[in-house]
Order: structure tokens, then C-alpha cells, then sequence
């Protein structure tokens, strides 16, 4: 009771930074018998801490910090402490929120929130507004946690492109073996920005699995790299970043000279080619900004 009342002055003043130094010591850094005694004890702090008017005044401790920092860390632990009921407000002031550094520091946030994010996030996956869903998924992808991959896999069919390449990239961020087994089942998609960006977040894992699949759709003229041209500029970019040397004979193979191919779909084919044997060859890509035309030579 007196611990109680002591936290409950310190939050009258509304030193949170205290606040944010001494709970770790008393909730985490006790014996488990004991930490489970001193939680029930000020369960009612915790709950009152929770309010929107505190966590809000934690939020602009936190802005105010220097990142990174031990008090910035100190703060992040302590609506860490705080649980579920202070994560959904962050969410939903990033939901609310019209200014655009405000948001970004918001994503931030839960971010270095990690898994105490996870349940929040996980209500926000039915979202009816696409940017809504797009945000909790860039911070799933950004958190890293293998145990969100199950909740992405029916964003893949998501009614705005926008969700669906945010599910591609995150699946990529994760990477591991569930996420690796989701983009090799996304090249199979019907929508072809789908199968092509599926193909290139594979490369960039750096997906051993995926070369032998691209390799083997290659050497024997799979029908799909027939009909979809999204997908064989993703397999020829996933190539530049997965294969050797030994692999550009396949990357010529594909070069753009297939009837199928026709002006811009040309043109992109062509520049992925020549980034592709860059890269195996060890020389540096240009970024996209400084070039002009496609390359002569693929085309």
C-alpha cells in the first residue's frame, strides 16, 4: 500500500521520466514470486497510467527524447509495462493522426514496442481502411516476429495494391521459412505485380530454395514466364541478387526479344537484365534516377 501511494504522488506531478526509471526496478527486476505480489498490489497505478491523458503525456516525454538514449528507452519500457490498453491508443492516435513527422515517429514507436504491439496490431489487420492496414503491416514487417507471418497471408488478396505490395515487403522483412513458403506461393498469384514483387523479395532473402525454382522455370520454359512478363522481370532481378556468374547465360535467355514483349514491359525487362549481370559481375548499379533509356544490348 505504501509503494502505492508513493507511484500515485509521483504521478499527480506527472514525472514520468521517474516513473518511466523506477517501475522497471519494481515490475521486472524482482524474483518472479515476488514481481507477481507487487503487480497486484499496484495494478490500480498501472491501470490509472494507462489513461489516454498519461499515456499522451508519455508520448511527448518520448518525443522529446533524444533517440537513442537511455531515456528514451526508459520510457519505451514503461508503456511497454503499461500493456494492451496503452499499445491501442498509440495505434489510434496513428490512426487519427493528420501530421505526417507525428506519424512517422508513431510507427517508430511501435516498432521499438516489438511483440507488446502484436495484439494491437493483430485488430487492425481487418481494418476497413487500406492505409490503416497498410501502417499495421509495414510495422509487422519492420517488428520482425515470424509469429505475425499467418496473419498476412490473406492481405495477398487485399481489394488495394497498395496492402498488397506492404505484405510483399514485410513477408521479405521477416523472411524465415513460413514467410519464404508464402512468397514462393504468391508466384502463383493472379495478379502479376504480385508474382513479380513475390519473385524479387525472394532475391533479396537471399532464398536458396527460390534460385533452384527460377533457375528450373528457365531452363525448361515454364509457360508462366510466357504469359506473365511481370514475373520474368521479378526472376531476372531475384537472379541478379541470388545467382553467379554461371547463372547469366539464363538471364540471357530471358532477355526481351519474345513477341510478348512490347514497349514499357520491353523496356523494364531490358534495364533488369543489365542490372542483373551488374550485380554478378560485382559491378555497382546505377540508381534508377540517373538513367535515361533502356540498354541497347537486351533489347
Amino acid at each position: 500500500d505504501n509503494l502505492s501511494a508513493r507511484l500515485d504522488k509521483i504521478l499527480e506531478t506527472g514525472n514520468y521520466a521517474f516513473l518511466a526509471e523506477l517501475l522497471p526496478l519494481v515490475v521486472n527486476d524482482l524474483p518472479v514470486d515476488a514481481q507477481a505480489r507487487i503487480r497486484s498490489c499496484i495494478a490500480p497505478i498501472l491501470s490509472e497510467c494507462s489513461y489516454p491523458e498519461h499515456v499522451e503525456a508519455i508520448l511527448g516525454e518520448c518525443r522529446k527524447a533524444e533517440k537513442p538514449s537511455v531515456e528514451y528507452d526508459r520510457l519505451v519500457n514503461l508503456l511497454a509495462i503499461l500493456g494492451e490498453q496503452a499499445a491501442d491508443h498509440i495505434f489510434l492516435r496513428l490512426e487519427m493522426e493528420r501530421s505526417r513527422s507525428t506519424r512517422l515517429f508513431l510507427i517508430s514507436l511501435c516498432v521499438d514496442l516489438g511483440d507488446r504491439m502484436l495484439p494491437t496490431l493483430r485488430k487492425k489487420i481487418a481494418h476497413r481502411d487500406w492505409f490503416v492496414v497498410r501502417n499495421t503491416v509495414h510495422i509487422l514487417g519492420k517488428i520482425g516476429s515470424e509469429t505475425a507471418v499467418d496473419s498476412l497471408v490473406g492481405l495477398l488478396d487485399h481489394r488495394d495494391a497498395r496492402v498488397q505490395r506492404e505484405v510483399l515487403s514485410a513477408l521479405g522483412a521477416v523472411r524465415g521459412k513460413r514467410a519464404e513458403q508464402i512468397l514462393i506461393q504468391a508466384l502463383d498469384h493472379k495478379d502479376p505485380m504480385v508474382t513479380r514483387l513475390a519473385a524479387e523479395r525472394l532475391g533479396r532473402m537471399g532464398s536458396e530454395r527460390a534460385l533452384t525454382i527460377f533457375a528450373d522455370m528457365i531452363a525448361y520454359d515454364h509457360k508462366k514466364l510466357l504469359d506473365d512478363t511481370q514475373l520474368v522481370v521479378g526472376v531476372v532481378t531475384a537472379l541478379g541478387f541470388l545467382g553467379t556468374k554461371e547463372h547469366i547465360p539464363l538471364i540471357e535467355k530471358l532477355a526481351p526479344r519474345a513477341t510478348i514483349f512490347r514497349g514499357h514491359a520491353k523496356g523494364e525487362l531490358a534495364q533488369a537484365c543489365e542490372d542483373a549481370v551488374l550485380r554478378l559481375n560485382g559491378q555497382p548499379v546505377a540508381s534508377s534516377r540517373r538513367r535515361r533509356k533502356s540498354p541497347k544490348k537486351w533489347l
